[in-house]
Parts: C-alpha cells; sequence; structure tokens
C-alpha cells in the first residue's frame, strides 16, 4: 500500500562536511499533493529556481494523518535518500 512522505529535514554535503538545508514545498498549478510534492531549497527566506550543483541528503517521514507504526523507541520512522545534482555537460 502506498503512503504519502514529506521532507522531514535536508542537507547539503561537502567532502568531510555536512550542511543543514532548508527547503519549502513549490506550488505548482495543477499539483496534486496526493501524487507528489516538489521541493525547492529556501536562501535567505526565499526559495530558488532550482536546485544548484551538488550532492543532498534528504529525511524522509510519512504524514502525520497516515498512522504510520511507532519504532521500538516510541518515534515514527525515518528514511534516508541521497541525490546528486550534476553540473552542467562539458
Amino acid at each position: 500500500m502506498a503512503s504519502s512522505m514529506l521532507v522531514a529535514a535536508a542537507w547539503q554535503t561537502d567532502p568531510g562536511q555536512v550542511h543543514p538545508l532548508d527547503v519549502s514545498t513549490a506550488e505548482g498549478i495543477g499539483l496534486d499533493a496526493r501524487l507528489a510534492r516538489l521541493y525547492t531549497p529556501v536562501r535567505a527566506q526565499r526559495p530558488v529556481a532550482r536546485w544548484p550543483m551538488g550532492r543532498y541528503v534528504l529525511e524522509l517521514a510519512r504524514l502525520a494523518a497516515e498512522g504510520a507504526p511507532l519504532g521500538s523507541d516510541g518515534s515514527s520512522p525515518r528514511w534516508y535518500i541521497a541525490i546528486t545534482v550534476p553540473g552542467p555537460s562539458t
């Protein structure tokens, strides 16, 4: 059964360093949030038009309304995904 997920936290990674990254949902005309949510980085409290080149780690969590089972420590389970945004082709 499919369930709705959200990005709970995000980080940009550099060799040997991890930097917290603010993200927000990108609202689109005709976008059905039940199907997918689009996220964009936020810089200086403003969403940016595209993700900059780099490597990112996103922490995913189920929506609270989904009734996700709790983990052994009483917290909701989390998943992590790594994403690489490549630079321009040469």
